[in-house]
């Protein structure tokens, strides 16, 4: 079934960061993995049997692609401060169909909030200047119909500002729609940025599980204890005490990774480890190894190696076999080393 709402957010990435004047092929080109993944999850489905192909380029010219069973070419680009990807899908007879759907979009008021957040992610910024001036910022090299419509539709003020080809969106009551409509959620990295900076406008008083709700979006990516503390603007004992409610429910689970707590969503199906654990998984998924082996190979003492063994059994990542080596075991969690 078609989600509108992911097709919507796909509309908004492309206007941002798609070559819209091409006729011939469909392109969405982005630094983030996240969004490239995305982008592909929703459009190929609409498109299936089509010329798929994804570019990669990186300073050293062997950027991987983001998402696999599609061809990947890899180039070099010296000028590149990160590896950044362009999603190809050429086909006149897509554009053909392609353009109409963007329009039909545009005209659909209820599909403007979901567009703008797509848009956001391609082409938003969010700036923290002195004062504690905190600024939304779009940009643009000039002012587009489309665009005012959009901030208009959802009721957010903004200037244009030629010198800095740029839309500037300031004040609480902005922010407040942008955290209503999570306009900035789609992009990971500007997401962090806008609910920790977001959090500074709040006033010293929350109502009653304000915390508790909040957690459930921000903990979709694991953050630590002092990281909620300051975003909430609280002490870290009290986000610590909603923490542990929230785990004695289920709803979120806590890693301890070097000496730091690690909390996120237990929906989220997520292990986190440290990247000295990490080291014995690689090693584990070669072939199985004993305890004196792996001290070997990683330079540490036996009672080190048998301590993360341990750990990582009790995580139910590796076990010992009956020749006392250990494997590895599949688990169907996603496992995010730090």
């Amino acid at each position: 079934m078609l989600n509108k709402q992911r097709l919507a957010e796909c509309v908004g990435l492309w206007l941002a960061e798609g070559n819209n004047k091409c006729h011939d092929e469909l392109t969405f080109t982005n630094s983030s993995p996240q969004l490239i993944r995305h982008f592909h999850k929703t459009i190929s489905p609409i498109y299936p049997n089509k010329n798929i192909r994804v570019y990669t380029y990186s300073k050293t010219g062997n950027a991987d692609s983001p998402i696999g069973n599609v061809a990947v070419r890899k180039y070099f680009d010296a000028r590149a401060r990160k590896p950044y990807f362009i999603w190809r899908l050429a086909s006149v007879e897509v554009m053909r169909k392609w353009k109409p759907l963007v329009n039909e979009f545009l005209q659909d008021t209820t599909l403007h909030a979901d567009i703008l957040r797509g848009f956001f992610a391609g082409e938003g910024n969010i700036k923290i200047g002195e004062h504690n001036n905190r600024t939304l910022r779009i940009a643009q090299k000039q002012q587009k119909a489309f665009i005012d419509n959009l901030l208009s539709t959802l009721g957010i003020t903004s200037v244009f500002r030629d010198s800095d080809r740029a839309y500037y969106i300031t004040g609480k009551w902005n922010w407040d729609i942008f955290y209503r409509h999570k306009l900035a959620d789609l992009h990971p990295e500007k997401k962090q940025k806008f609910y920790l900076t977001y959090g500074k406008f709040k006033e010293a008083h929350y109502r009653a599980y304000h915390i508790r709700d909040e957690l459930r979006s921000i903990l979709i990516e694991p953050h630590t204890t002092e990281e909620l503390s300051q975003l909430f603007n609280r002490s870290s004992s009290r986000v610590a005490e909603i923490l542990v409610e929230l785990k004695k429910k289920g709803v979120v689970e806590v890693f301890r990774v070097r000496s730091q707590s690690y909390w996120i969503l237990a929906s989220q199906k997520t292990i986190i480890i440290s990247s000295v654990k990490q080291r014995y998984l690689n090693l584990l998924n070669r072939n199985p190894h004993t305890t004196t082996e792996l001290v070997k190979y990683i330079h540490v003492t036996s009672r080190s190696a048998s301590k993360r063994l341990r750990e990582l059994e009790k995580l139910e990542l590796v076990a010992r076999d009956d020749d006392k080596k250990w494997k590895l075991l599949s688990s169907e969690k996603k496992i995010i080393s730090l």
